[in-house]
């Protein structure tokens, strides 16, 4: 059995808690762990619940062992639990061999919980 490391990492830093029609940040990191380009193909799709700016579609560039960040300015339009859009990203086949995977955005960056108001602050 052999064993590689994958040729990219995807991270993601969002809030767990937002506030309806409150503009948040959403962040994906893509790391490249090798010594060759690495072009990631990105689609976005399924946005209801959320108005949002960012890239919906194209293919992004990561450098040798760099770190590329896409960035999502967010407002949410509904409240409760909300899954946040698709976020389908794969490596080109230009740049990797045929039969790879896509890569998944980890399962606790995937929805946000939307108060219909801000909370009280304790004082």
């Amino acid at each position: 059995v052999m064993v590689e490391s994958p040729p990219l990492t995807v991270k993601t830093a969002c809030p767990q808690r937002a506030v309806l029609g409150t503009p948040f940040s959403l962040v994906i990191s893509l790391t490249n762990h090798t010594s060759n380009l690495q072009e990631v193909v990105l689609s976005v799709v399924d946005v209801t619940g959320f108005v949002f700016a960012g890239e919906r579609n194209g293919v992004v560039s990561v450098l040798p062992h760099t770190c590329t960040k896409l960035r999502y300015r967010m407002v949410p339009i509904n409240t409760g639990m909300m899954p946040f859009p698709d976020f389908r990203l794969a490596l080109s086949t230009a740049t990797q061999p045929a039969g790879s995977s896509s890569l998944n955005l980890p399962l606790h960056s995937r929805q946000v919980y939307v108060y219909p108001q801000a909370l009280p602050t304790i004082r």
